[in-house]
């Protein structure tokens, strides 16, 4: 009886084992499914439905001068549209600069001129009175930082950006050949422009597959920081003021 009793117990725990196995394993699976198809796939770049919807609406929206393409999410689908910019006054930015700081690291300033000031530790730039600047510490893709400028109509959504890259870590020509990479036909353009005493290059592609496209961003380095201002992918005469307002903070 003694023998039979132990024979029971062994099977017993051997019957537990194999249910804490199955059980261990199920559970394993179950993970690595939930990982691949909601939480693996959102981490690549090329999967981020933002991202996406982004590209999407610069393809689809061939907008006119003085409008932006916009994007926007509902319930998960993605809408295209074009807004239309607030005009904005070509002034000396080397006049009626009064910034009064009220943050040691970033300011914004109302002036006259229907323009407010954007100050960075690094640099100043002015954009639309009424209009939104955010830094994004983490950045975009390699940068190490991203300052973002959104209209009203934009509900908070990127417009034009400047961009800081460290010039260790990435180069002008890599940051160039993903602008408008997905068009096959793509043209580029590379003008020398001066900002703020910087020799800049000046980059614009184009493309026959959506008339009216146009991507523009302005590249130049300063120290070990490259600097790119970017258009977001949106024809509108304002961007040229934005951009040459640039200026470095002594």
């Amino acid at each position: 009886m003694k023998g039979q009793s132990n024979y029971s117990h062994i099977i017993i725990s051997i019957t537990i084992a194999i249910i804490m196995i199955v059980l261990i394993s199920g559970f394993a699976y179950g993970f690595l499914w939930f990982f691949n198809n909601y939480i693996g796939s959102s981490l690549d770049p090329s999967n981020n439905v933002v991202k996406q919807c982004i590209g999407q609406c610069q393809e689809e929206a061939a907008c006119s001068v003085g409008t932006s393409s916009n994007y926007r999410l509902v319930n998960g689908v993605c809408q295209c549209s074009c807004i239309k910019l607030k005009n904005v006054l070509n002034t000396n930015t080397a006049t009626n600069t009064n910034i009064q700081n009220t943050n040691e690291s970033e300011n914004t300033n109302t002036q006259d001129t229907g323009l407010q000031i954007y100050e960075n530790p690094k640099f100043t730039i002015e954009y639309p009175s009424g209009w939104e600047a955010r830094t994004d510490i983490s950045g975009s893709d390699l940068a190490s930082e991203t300052v973002t400028i959104s209209s009203p109509e934009t509900i908070g959504d990127t417009i034009w950006s400047v961009l800081l890259y460290n010039a260790d870590s990435t180069d002008m020509d890599s940051l160039i050949a993903k602008m408008g990479d997905q068009f096959s036909d793509r043209r580029e353009i590379r003008d020398r422009i001066t900002i703020a005493g910087k020799q800049a290059t000046r980059v614009t592609v184009t493309t026959e597959t959506i008339e009216g496209w146009e991507h523009v961003q302005i590249f130049f380095e300063d120290d070990d920081t490259l600097y790119a201002i970017n258009d977001g992918a949106g024809r509108n005469l304002e961007f040229e003021t934005f951009y040459n307002s640039f200026q470095f903070i002594e």
